[in-house]
């Protein structure tokens, strides 16, 4: 089960670091941006990635016991749980974008414009980012690990990572 894991982990932030060397191609600005959203993202996927693990537990409990009604309920009540987390967070970056690029010290005003413009983008991925997140776990507890990697790969490189390289082209 490790090996899948964690060759799923390494998919993911290969495309988030590569993602950093395009957007240190279009302007050290991007770059700067590309950085402070990703912060914000990471603040978002770590309290979900905590929430994620607690129910593959919980879930890897129900099946190992067999219980498929428990791991529905399980699953139905962290989806419930993650998203409506999400929702709250991604409407407190939403509501005050200023707030967190004074909380990131932007003293230039053009930057905090475009953080400004951009950081909804990012609050609304909050919550397809924890439902990613949560599915994943979940299929985790339940020993499914092969599939999604294999859909994680396919999803990061052969979709993301080229879809990235052209937005970046029209970029630049």
């Amino acid at each position: 089960m490790g090996l899948p894991i964690a060759v799923a982990a390494m998919l993911e932030h290969g495309l988030i670091y590569g993602g950093t060397l395009m957007a240190g191609t279009i302007s050290v600005a991007a770059l700067a941006l590309h950085q402070i959203l990703l912060q914000c993202l990471s603040f978002t996927w770590n309290i979900n990635f905590g929430f994620s693990q607690a129910a593959a537990i919980l879930v890897g409990r129900e099946y190992g016991a067999g219980n498929m009604k428990g791991i529905k309920r399980l699953s139905i009540q962290s989806f419930q749980l993650v998203t409506g987390l999400s929702i709250v967070l991604a409407a407190v970056f939403i509501a005050f974008p200023e707030a967190i690029a004074q909380f990131f010290q932007i003293s230039d005003a053009a930057m905090v414009t475009l953080l400004v413009s951009v950081l909804w983008v990012v609050a609304i991925s909050f919550i397809v980012d924890a439902w990613q997140l949560l599915a994943i776990n979940l299929l985790r507890g339940m020993k499914i690990v092969m599939f999604p990697t294999v859909i994680t790969a396919i999803g990061y490189w052969l979709v993301g990572l080229p879809a990235a390289w052209l937005l970046v082209a029209t970029m630049v």
